[in-house]
């Protein structure tokens, strides 16, 4: 690792916020070295800064009466990457993706969100599990000097003909980096894409999805365009679907799948399914975090009452059965939700689903309970869930809260 970090000139040392925005320090070459044990110090508080008043330090626990506690960034230095669209020909950029530890004892700040998907990922290992996924993420591309030209139109190559130049470069410097974009296309929502990244094993699958939003940001500004992932727009909605599938780690094989039954789904993945659509309602807050998420839900075609289906669009959840195997599709999260937290609130519904033999309704049964209409309904929702608060963390939530509250009463999307 050393021999490759060092063909560097800078690195980015970076913390997913709780909005999965990328926040850290930048290391010249000749310091790196020193840093790579332990890592930068960052305000702890960095977490939890709101999506707007990105300078307005915000109640968070732990951070009353004016106390500003540090943190160390700690890199995984297996997520070193080449951020290639930040440097120039003579200046080569790398990032790599940390976790927060509190400088004065070392312990975790369990409030992380990577740190909360781990957990979530190690809980399963131990259960003798493995997690594959994959996300579907859309997003609204306009040139900054010309917003009000809405084009729309579903697989349109037009529309992806004419923005070829960022899209092209999007996806190579995306290649570069070690995220592989499967496919993308024009969305029914005017001026949106849509990318399939490809689908990883473990914490790789959230943390190239996290370099993929916050990487084509970074691009938008740097060619001029405006890149936005709020769930309800003028134009139509934004969402972020979850693909996942469960492996056993002793037998390698895909155990949502029963080639022989209802549906291509065993029992196990039943199980999982009724874990996901018991604490849908809850864990709505994490997958749909700002206020105007709700107003993508309970539209045609969009997630409103709580019920599976193999391709009826209004389904919270699909189940999608092939001859390789059966995954499922989490239809909730919005283009706003965090790729940690949605992997993490995902894994703790299905398991709390299996370990409790939970079942799952008939396929396409539609009932009368629905998701929240609005954030304040969803966190009341949350914080009512004994079950997902003691799972992701009492300390995660409040963090959690903390930060969207603050949203709302900001008036924030």
């Amino acid at each position: 690792m050393s021999d490759h970090i060092n063909k560097y000139d800078y690195v980015r040392f970076s913390v997913a916020d709780m909005h999965g925005r990328s926040r850290g320090r930048v290391v010249p070459a000749r310091h790196v070295k020193r840093y790579l044990k332990k890592g930068v110090t960052l305000f702890a508080g960095a977490l939890s800064f709101d999506l707007n008043n990105e300078d307005t330090i915000i109640p968070s626990p732990l951070l009353k009466d004016g106390r500003q506690p540090k943190v160390y960034a700690h890199p995984d230095l297996n997520t070193l990457y080449n951020v290639s669209w930040s440097g120039k020909d003579d200046v080569l950029v790398a990032e790599v993706i940390c976790e927060s530890y509190w400088l004065k004892d070392g312990s975790a700040q369990q409030a992380c969100p990577r740190y909360v998907a781990r957990q979530q990922l190690e809980r399963l290992a131990s259960s003798g599990y493995s997690f594959f996924s994959g996300f579907e993420l859309e997003f609204t591309l306009t040139k900054v000097e010309n917003t009000l030209s809405l084009q729309k139109g579903y697989g349109s190559q037009r529309f992806v003909s004419k923005h070829s130049d960022f899209l092209f470069y999007f996806d190579k410097h995306m290649s570069q980096a070690g995220v592989d974009i499967d496919s993308f296309h024009s969305e029914y929502a005017g001026s949106s894409i849509e990318m399939v990244k490809r689908p990883y094993d473990g914490i790789k699958s959230a943390d190239s999805c996290v370099v993929l939003k916050n990487g084509i940001l970074e691009m938008g500004d740097k060619k001029d365009y405006r890149i936005s992932f709020d769930a309800k727009q003028e134009s139509g909605t934004v969402g972020m679907h979850f693909n996942h599938s469960l492996w056993s780690l002793s037998k390698g094989i895909n155990i949502f799948h029963n080639p022989d039954g209802l549906h291509g789904l065993s029992t196990l993945g039943k199980h999982w399914l009724g874990g996901l659509m018991k604490h849908a309602k809850a864990l709505t807050a994490l997958w749909c975090p700002t206020a105007n998420c709700y107003d993508r839900l309970h539209e045609p075609d969009r997630p409103g009452l709580i019920f599976w289906s193999n391709d009826i669009g209004a389904a919270c959840f699909k189940v999608k059965s092939l001859e390789t195997g059966t995954y499922l599709e989490n239809r909730i999260p919005s283009g706003m939700s965090n790729p940690y937290i949605t992997l993490a609130a995902t894994i703790a519904a299905g398991l709390d689903g299996i370990v409790k033999k939970l079942e799952c309704p008939p396929v396409d049964q539609s009932s009368s309970c629905a998701l929240p209409c609005t954030l304040s309904e969803a966190i009341k929702e949350l914080q009512g869930d004994t079950d997902m608060v003691n799972s992701l963390g009492k300390e995660f939530i409040e963090w959690f809260v903390c930060t969207i509250k603050t949203d709302i009463e900001s008036n924030v999307v």
